[in-house]
C-alpha cells in the first residue's frame, strides 16, 4: 500500500480503518479494549476532533472521524502512538509490532456517506458473526448513540452524528441502522450470523 499525504481540510469527516498486522488478535482481554478507548479520548482531548462511530474486533478497528483544527495524519499518529505505547508497556513489547501501516482512511463527501459510514461501523460485529444486533457489541458506539442515558462512558460524540440525520432523530437513526441490518440477514446464509 503506498504512503501518500492525506488530504487535510477543517472539519472534514473520515471513515478510517486500523488493521493489526497478519489479521492477528490485538485485543484480547476487556482492558485491552479500554486501552484503545482511552488513548481515543486523549486524542479527542489533545487534537479537538468528533468520533461519530466506531467499532473495535479483535484484529482492526473501525472510526468515523470528523477534523477540526488539525490533519486525520497527526490525529491518527498521535492516537496510534499512545496506544502501541501503552500496550507494549502493559505486555512488555518494543516497536509497532500491532498495527500495519500506514492506516486507512477515506475522506466522506455528504451527510449520506457520512451516515452510511456509521452505520457500516455499527454493523461491523453483526457482520462478522459476533452478535445478532449491534446494540449487544459493547465495543461500539451504536449503544452510545442509540441510549445515551446507559451506564457506559460515552466514546462517541452523539450529538454531531445526529446533525447528519436529517431531523436529528435517534429513531430515525436506527431505523436507518435497522433497515441495514435486514438487507445484511438477507445477504448472508443465517449459519454465519449468530451470537
Amino acid at each position: 500500500m503506498e504512503n501518500k499525504i492525506r488530504d487535510w481540510e477543517k472539519d472534514t469527516t473520515f471513515h478510517v480503518i486500523l488493521k493489526s498486522k497478519k489479521g492477528m488478535p490485538i485485543f484480547k482481554r476487556e482492558d485491552d479494549y479500554v486501552l484503545l478507548l482511552d488513548s481515543v479520548e486523549k486524542s479527542k482531548k489533545k487534537y479537538n476532533f468528533y468520533l461519530l462511530s466506531y467499532s473495535i474486533l479483535n484484529n482492526h478497528v473501525h472510526l468515523v472521524m470528523e477534523t477540526t483544527n488539525h490533519s486525520i495524519s497527526d490525529i491518527m499518529k498521535g492516537m496510534i502512538q499512545s496506544f502501541v505505547n501503552r500496550y507494549n508497556f502493559k505486555y512488555d513489547l518494543k516497536g509497532n509490532t500491532l498495527l500495519e501501516k500506514p492506516f486507512w482512511s477515506r475522506k466522506l463527501l455528504n451527510n449520506e456517506q457520512i451516515i452510511n459510514a456509521c452505520i457500516y461501523s455499527d454493523l461491523n460485529a453483526v457482520k462478522a458473526g459476533l452478535v445478532t444486533a449491534p446494540e449487544e457489541y459493547m465495543w461500539s458506539s451504536h449503544y452510545d448513540i442509540i441510549s445515551p442515558t446507559h451506564n457506559k462512558i460515552p466514546y462517541a460524540d452523539r450529538e454531531q452524528l445526529l446533525k447528519y440525520v436529517n431531523g436529528k432523530s435517534v429513531n430515525l437513526y436506527k431505523s436507518k441502522v435497522n433497515t441495514k441490518l435486514i438487507k445484511l440477514q438477507n445477504d448472508f446464509p443465517k449459519e454465519k450470523i449468530h451470537s
